[in-house]
């Protein structure tokens, strides 16, 4: 069965899309996430950005509970749903 097309954004817009949906989660108020490069070729699930973010902790903000609810929910969701644009 063929995965569903992955939307496109630009890195600034899947930056965006990190650090609106880290801060719905109550004490990450505050954290800032920057998706950091496009890779050279799609990686085996055809996914063609890299995991290596840069994070911002809010002031309140627990770093392990901020990289945990990111590994658990919204890492693989976004690698599922989201390839960068070209430009």
């Amino acid at each position: 069965m063929a995965s569903k097309p992955r939307k496109l954004l630009t890195i600034e817009e899947l930056s965006d899309w990190f650090t609106e949906e880290i801060q719905r989660t109550a004490g990450f108020a505050g954290t800032t996430i920057s998706v950091q490069y496009p890779l050279a070729e799609p990686d085996d699930d055809g996914c063609n950005w890299s995991t290596d973010l840069i994070i911002n902790f809010g002031d309140d903000a627990n770093p392990d509970d901020v990289r945990r609810a990111l590994e658990a929910a919204l890492m693989p969701f976004a690698r599922r749903t989201f390839n960068l644009t070209d430009d």
